[in-house]
């Protein structure tokens, strides 16, 4: 079973805080949900396209606790940032995904160095 269904409902009727309790049980199950550094990040970044940058920013806190070496937290976070307008965290966790990005994941390094041209003027 996908965990988002069930991460999804459990913020929506119980916030943020509870969904992320949850999901720390429920990865732990690997016969019954599965959870990747990836799906994680997909599922984080649907809330930053629904205006949720709050829960967003919990989300990625998850996921950069459980792939410290995956961009994808830090690049969250910035995404996440930039949109509450806190330009300074935008920038820091930019900064850190361009340093961690691999030959792969080019694509992010160079978007988070045009937000950063962006976010200096």
């Amino acid at each position: 079973m996908p965990f988002e269904i069930v991460i999804e409902k459990e913020i929506g009727e119980n916030g943020i805080e509870n969904g992320v309790r949850l999901f720390n049980e429920i990865k732990k199950d690997t016969i019954n949900y599965s959870v990747s550094e990836s799906s994680l990040f997909s599922f984080a970044i649907d809330y930053i396209n629904n205006n949720q940058n709050k829960e967003a920013l919990k989300l990625f806190e998850q996921l950069i606790e459980d792939y410290p070496s995956y961009f994808g937290g830090y690049y969250g976070k910035a995404i996440a940032h930039k949109e509450l307008g806190e330009k300074d965290d935008a920038l820091e966790y930019l900064k850190h995904t361009i340093e961690i990005c691999s030959n792969e994941e080019k694509w992010a390094k160079d978007h988070s160095e045009k937000m950063i041209q962006e976010l200096k003027k």
